[in-house]
């Protein structure tokens, strides 16, 4: 069975390019395009990991994180950023994996895997 990623982005094309580089690697995809959508399809869905931006409307991807922790769910995170020094030390301290952006597909399957690890 294959595994279930959803994917939280609101700009449409990183979204869909994320979409297609983890269809092409073998996943599920859902998606979600802002973090209030990202929690209603986490419970709908359960996938088998998050990979979310930061910066959202109605509920940024650091917001998501902390929700999922406190509700004490261990779903692998990867937290995609234009401002990783600055949300590196929060989503870590969560458990979650920073990537920085721009990235390549090798390094959004990359920590995805370290993410799987933790």
């Amino acid at each position: 069975m294959s595994q279930l990623v959803l994917v939280a982005e609101d700009d449409f094309d990183l979204r869909r390019l994320l979409t297609r580089v983890l269809l092409a690697h073998g996943y599920n995809v859902a998606t979600a395009t802002n973090g209030r959508e990202a929690w209603d399809q986490l419970e709908r869905v359960q996938p088998t990991m998050l990979v979310s931006d930061v910066t959202m409307p109605e509920r940024t991807g650091l917001d998501v994180l902390e929700q999922l922790r406190n509700a004490g769910s261990r779903l692998p995170v990867v937290l995609i950023t234009g401002y990783a020094a600055g949300v590196e030390a929060a989503g870590t301290r969560h458990g979650a994996v920073v990537l920085a952006k721009p990235f390549t597909a090798p390094e959004l399957l990359d920590a995805m895997a370290r993410a799987f690890a933790r």
